[in-house]
């Protein structure tokens, strides 16, 4: 059985605005992460632009209407 880290939407989300890897499970896959607004919570994918801060890959994201059903976090980065 091949493992995996991806991890199903119904068993557990990332934090808000916490950037991981999305994918639908089937043909695409992306930066993003979960954005709360006052109409409820909200996927949102990478706009392209990435840094690091803090020892986290951070992404600037827009809010899309996006069918994420699992995610992945990204690894941490040391710095010197």
């Amino acid at each position: 059985m091949e493992q995996t880290n991806w991890i199903d939407v119904n068993e557990k989300l990332p934090e808000v605005l916490e950037t991981v890897w999305l994918t639908n499970g089937e043909n695409w896959a992306a930066l993003g992460c979960l954005v709360y607004t006052g109409e409820g919570f909200f996927w949102a994918e990478s706009n392209g632009v990435i840094y690091v801060e803090n020892g986290q890959i951070v992404s600037e994201c827009e809010i899309d209407d996006l069918d994420v059903k699992y995610w992945q976090p990204l690894p941490k980065i040391k710095q010197p």
